[in-house]
């Protein structure tokens, strides 16, 4: 009776193993590419071009990634986008930071939101589609 359970589950499994999509090694997602793109400018953006920036490479390890699919209009857009969440982000009122934005946090957060994320992505892909990125 075993056997006989054990004949018919383990193929199962074995199917429903083989089946499960996976990535390929070395597989690079594009749009978690342009999102953290989105999210390395604002940051400069907000910090008004820190020298910071001046000794981080993300910009360029970004652009080889992406392919330089980031110059033209798909990076204009990005870079639009960058500049918007950069200008949003306001003094906190609660508690008094003498007039100090939290800047790291807001922008971790708009990284993090998943419908906003979904919005671009729709954006980036109609760019995508119209430029053949």
């Amino acid at each position: 009776m075993k056997a006989k359970y054990y004949l018919i589950i383990l193929p199962m499994i074995t199917l429903f193993c083989a089946c499960t999509a996976t990535k390929p090694k070395g597989y690079i997602d594009k749009n978690e590419i342009y999102l953290e793109y989105i999210f390395y400018k604002s940051l400069q953006y907000a910090y008004n071009n820190d020298s910071l920036f001046m000794n981080d490479a993300s910009a360029g390890v970004l652009m080889d990634l992406s392919g330089f699919s980031i110059l033209g209009e798909l990076g204009d857009y990005l870079d639009n986008e960058a500049k918007r969440r950069a200008d949003k982000i306001e003094p906190h009122e609660l508690l008094d930071y003498r007039g100090k934005k939290p800047i790291f946090i807001d922008l971790l957060g708009y990284y993090e939101n998943k419908e906003l994320s979904k919005k671009i992505l729709k954006e980036i892909k109609l760019i995508r589609r119209k430029g053949r990125y």
